[in-house]
């Protein structure tokens, strides 16, 4: 698990904002921020994850939050994209039932996301 840790660590800390698995964000923490999972199938498997890129919900938050999207997306081509890991590889695809869209914080009304959906195939022992 440590190796697909880091190399998802590693592909959602390319943005220019710091990245946080989802239950690792410090109080602390500025926006905008992007907080990920990880979840590790089993061999030859695949599992469905979701990241979010968070901002203050302003006219230039809403203005990063989509070209964050849309830098997300570019570095996600739809043919997936394949990254080494331990003795293998990673694929990531767009989740096609809903790669993106606008999301808000449930809980604080001043703060909106970017939700990338995407499908993780683990081939790798």
């Amino acid at each position: 698990m440590t190796g697909l840790k880091q190399v998802l660590y590693q592909f959602w800390s390319q943005f220019g904002v710091t990245a946080y698995l989802a239950d690792c964000v410090p109080s602390e923490a500025v926006l905008p921020y992007i907080t990920y999972e990880v979840i590790q199938p089993a061999l030859r498997g695949e599992a469905v994850l979701t990241a979010f890129n968070w901002h203050r919900r302003s006219e230039d938050g809403n203005v990063e939050r989509s070209a964050l999207m849309d830098d997300i997306a570019a570095a996600m081509p739809e043919g997936g994209l394949m990254l080494a890991v331990d003795h293998g590889y990673v694929i990531i695809y767009r989740n096609d039932a809903g790669f993106q869209q606008d999301w808000q914080d449930d809980v604080d009304g001043d703060v909106i996301a970017g939700r990338t959906s995407y499908v993780l195939q683990y081939y790798t022992i």
